[in-house]
């Protein structure tokens, strides 16, 4: 049985930064004078030393903790608080006011704020607590600290926050592995759908969109691919990033791979301009055989529509972006996956197995949609298995294997 969880504006809310009041526990009658007379003071001899307990100090809570430190970063993110009662949402920090309004991004948080109340709130005890921080940015946490990401001062002070705080989750729709060898991210991080996700889940979308498309082997051969010069390269050189090397690489080899958009510093005047094409929509980029899937600021949010279109072969992510359901695709049946060397000999075998990748990958997209990828028993109402995903909340402290099924050897010590 599940509890009904507090509805946003309810009065199971409490004020910004204030812990819900709970209830004392009911306690048999208090000691006898007899036994309070035997109980040692404090700094006696049979007593915690004074000194000790003056340097004993309560861990920093998290609200305050991390509305001390968002400002400093300029960062967005929603805190919320779950106890037996409900879910309360105490603090809205960085720029994150005109993020919450977008309507892109209501239905997820609507959907989070149920499910951390269904899933959440009634596996706890009364005085319980456990704490959720939405990010509205990239990366890992322990790099969200002041300018100048690598802030060793920074990233101490954030490890023994997390030690005070083993219930202590981010909840993040652009994770990155923490260790590529074992696959694992950060061990209080919970990834979840991103909002484009949300704002396109219903099959009336999706069966609109399947209408539009051949079978792959009446495509025309090859590979095509449009996009942005987003991401970021070694050393912040751009020609090394994932999205350079992989369309330099590829469009050496004949392939129609072009930049279509200039951002983030990039101008017409820095990419080649055999490497620069005009815009192409999704339905003209599935004329080709082969779809292509690279990462550029995090995970490309794109991919659940192209193993849609056609087939998908995925550049290994250099940076390590994941997303929630990697670990139920599989290299082979759903996309291929390959590095960024091996992209134009990969073409060809993407090619060769077209149709049942895209038929296999086609299924997956659509199985995403119906929210069945994480819990079968959850129907549409509980959209994308967000349910499923916060049921366990507590087995993310444990390190769990995030990369695609079959590409362990893409990646270092793997």
């Amino acid at each position: 049985d599940i509890a009904a969880p507090a509805t946003p504006g309810s009065a199971g809310r409490v004020p910004e930064g204030q812990m819900p009041a709970t209830q004392a526990p009911e306690v048999a009658d208090g000691p006898t004078e007899e036994q309070m007379a035997a109980t040692p003071a404090p700094g006696s001899a049979a007593g915690e030393p004074e000194e000790q307990i003056a340097a004993t100090q309560a861990p920093p809570d998290p609200a305050k903790f991390l509305e001390e430190v968002i400002p400093l970063m300029n960062f967005a993110a929603l805190l919320w608080c779950v106890t037996v009662d409900g879910v309360h949402r105490m603090a809205e920090m960085g720029e994150c006011g005109p993020r919450c309004e977008d309507t892109r991004v209501q239905p997820l948080l609507a959907d989070v704020e149920w499910a951390l109340g269904a899933e959440v709130a009634s596996t706890l005890a009364q005085g319980d607590a456990v704490w959720f921080v939405l990010s509205f940015e990239d990366g890992l946490p322990e790099e969200w600290g002041p300018p100048g990401a690598h802030n060793e001062q920074w990233k101490q002070k954030y490890a023994d926050f997390l030690v005070a705080h083993p219930n202590f989750f981010v909840l993040s729709w652009n994770p990155r592995l923490e260790d590529p060898g074992r696959g694992s991210i950060a061990a209080h991080v919970i990834p979840i759908p991103d909002f484009y996700h949300f704002h396109t889940c219903d099959r009336a979308y999706w069966k609109s969109k399947l209408k539009k498309y051949t079978e792959c082997a009446a495509r025309r051969p090859g590979i095509g691919w449009r996009g942005s010069t987003t991401g970021v390269g070694a050393n912040g050189r751009y020609t090394l990033s994932d999205r350079y090397r992989a369309v330099e690489t590829l469009e050496a080899h004949g392939a129609d791979v072009k930049f279509s958009a200039f951002v983030q510093g990039q101008t017409e005047a820095t990419i080649p301009e055999n490497m620069q094409g005009g815009w192409r929509s999704a339905r003209r980029q599935a004329r080709f055989r082969v779809a292509l899937d690279v990462d550029g600021n995090a995970n490309a949010w794109s991919l659940r529509d192209k193993l849609c279109l056609g087939a998908v072969l995925k550049v290994n992510s250099r940076e390590g972006y994941i997303q929630w359901y990697y670990p139920l695709l599989e290299h082979g049946k759903h996309l291929m996956v390959s590095s960024i060397e091996d992209l134009p000999a990969a073409v060809g075998r993407v090619e060769q197995g077209c149709d049942s990748l895209w038929t296999e990958g086609r299924a997956f997209s659509q199985l995403l949609t119906e929210a069945q990828a994480r819990d079968a028993s959850d129907d549409q109402e509980v959209r994308l298995g967000l349910r499923g995903i916060l049921r366990d909340f507590r087995s993310y402290r444990t390190p769990r294997d995030w990369r695609i099924k079959g590409t362990a050897h893409l990646f270092p010590g793997g």
